[in-house]
């Protein structure tokens, strides 16, 4: 996978304080979770790019069967709504 594939890294403290975040932080969510909603929350609204588990997990240096539980979490928590079925792209909302 060539370097231009990829979204381009998010550069720190891009955006400003983001109050959700603020409530997440304080949720009962594993660290993963957390990361993974930082870094999706991110990547979606700003370069309207939805990516697929092993993107997330190496984006987000955690293991793939981490980044899925990590995402199960965040949608039992209502934080994320996971659409498309086996095989698909997946998209977050």
């Amino acid at each position: 996978m060539m370097s231009s594939d990829r979204p381009q890294s998010i550069p720190a403290g891009h955006g400003g304080f983001d109050p959700l975040f603020a409530c997440v932080r304080r949720m009962k969510l594993s660290g993963n979770a957390k990361v993974i909603f930082a870094w999706l929350r991110k990547i979606v609204a700003d370069l309207d790019y939805h990516p697929g588990i092993r993107v997330i997990a190496k984006e987000c240096g955690v293991a793939r069967a981490s980044a899925a539980r990590a995402l199960g979490e965040l949608d039992r928590a209502g934080l994320i709504t996971i659409e498309g079925s086996h095989g698909e792209r997946p998209r977050y909302s």
